[in-house]
């Protein structure tokens, strides 16, 4: 049986014994003991959710640090490649040699296209320069107004949210 399933012969069980019960004052044995066997199948059931769920996560787990692994190869290879394209730039900048054709590649020194790089002093501040040459960059104090909301300040834009329910599983 599925969980759904389930849910839906214990709301029907509930709400049959509600109204029974209160017609008579009584409850039918039989009820009862439909309503003891889906409990039980929900407690099988959600054990074997939560076999599952730990499961994925685990397995999830596994596969987070086995991707930083390889994020970490990769960020090796990546500075490897650097260091062996600045010394092979190096060595035919050395030597005036602007294009080196070989038996399986062609290797060509030349300017990078695109906007041309800006330095800025170190010394100089955005205070110090027009207004023009300024980006002012607005942006909500998430920290004083969930301080003010807090503190029973009434504020129409912004309001506390309820805490989520989490499921545990141990």
């Amino acid at each position: 049986m599925r969980l759904y399933e389930i849910d839906r012969e214990l709301l029907d069980l509930e709400a049959f014994l509600e109204a029974s019960a209160g017609e008579t004052g009584e409850i039918d044995a039989r009820l009862l003991d439909r309503l003891e066997t889906a409990e039980a199948a929900a407690a099988v059931k959600l054990d074997a959710y939560a076999a599952a769920i730990t499961t994925l996560r685990a397995r999830a787990a596994t596969r987070k640090a086995e991707a930083a692994r390889m994020r970490e190869l990769q960020r090796l290879d990546d500075a490897a490649a650097e260091r062996l394209a600045r010394v092979a730039q190096t060595f035919m900048d050395r030597h005036e040699l602007q294009r080196v054709d070989g038996a399986r590649f062609r290797l060509t020194v030349g300017k990078v296209g695109g906007v041309l790089g800006l330095a800025v002093d170190d010394t100089v501040t955005p205070a110090d320069v027009e207004p023009r040459f300024v980006r002012v960059r607005h942006e909500f104090d998430r920290a004083a107004i969930r301080a003010a909301v807090t503190e029973g300040e009434a504020l129409a834009w912004a309001r506390l949210l309820p805490r989520a329910r989490t499921l545990r599983i141990k």
